[in-house]
């Protein structure tokens, strides 16, 4: 129900992020489905220990070379009950905990862990060296940056100007470690170091 994004792991299996019923299925090569993390029809902040299930929201997910499964959450309701602008882990064992940012902790900020903040974080990728990046609104409307997480679980900011017309929503990766974005609002490709540097 409304799959989102997807990976596929070193064996061929496919893992797809199911939004709408707030869950992650793997597909096999022959076809079975199964789900490896959250619950249908169940909404909640995934923890170590429980609650199973995801919130409303799955927006993004990548995969890192050792299997591990990286989903981006982002969901505000009104009454502000729910508030989740965080990044979870899906390791290889099926344990979940939340990576980066903090449940109920809208905001934008670098740091390590659950030091940092993000706000309404979408898309997010995997570049050759397992560095994540993710795509984060800053401000109200269309404006996003991108956010880098490296193997610590640091958080930074990769600076990108124009900031008011840039808002990158895809991005891809060469050996050298250059991240190549494209974006709404300009009608080019831009190409970055992994510091931000054009």
């Amino acid at each position: 129900n409304n799959p989102i994004d997807a990976v596929v792991d070193n064996a061929g299996n496919l893992y797809v992020a199911d939004s709408s019923n707030n869950v992650i299925r793997k597909i096999t090569q022959n076809g079975s489905v199964s789900t490896i993390a959250g619950a249908a029809g169940m909404s909640g902040a995934i923890r170590n220990p429980e609650p199973i299930s995801f919130y409303p929201g799955i927006s993004g997910m990548t995969m890192r070379r050792n299997g591990d499964i990286f989903v981006t959450q982002s969901l505000s309701n009104s009454s502000g009950t729910i508030n989740d602008h965080s990044i979870h882990k899906i390791a290889q064992d099926g344990s979940r905990s939340v990576y980066a940012g903090l449940v109920n902790g809208e905001a934008f900020k670098d740091g390590l862990g659950s030091e940092a903040r993000f706000r309404y974080p979408r898309s997010i990728y995997v570049d050759h060296s397992d560095n994540l990046y993710v795509n984060d609104k800053i401000t109200g409307g269309y404006a996003t940056q991108l956010r880098k997480i490296d193997l610590s679980g640091n958080v930074s900011t990769i600076e990108i100007s124009p900031l008011q017309t840039y808002a990158p929503v895809s991005a891809v990766f060469d050996l050298s470690g250059n991240v190549y974005v494209s974006g709404w609002g300009r009608s080019a490709i831009s190409q970055l170091s992994s510091k931000g540097q054009k």
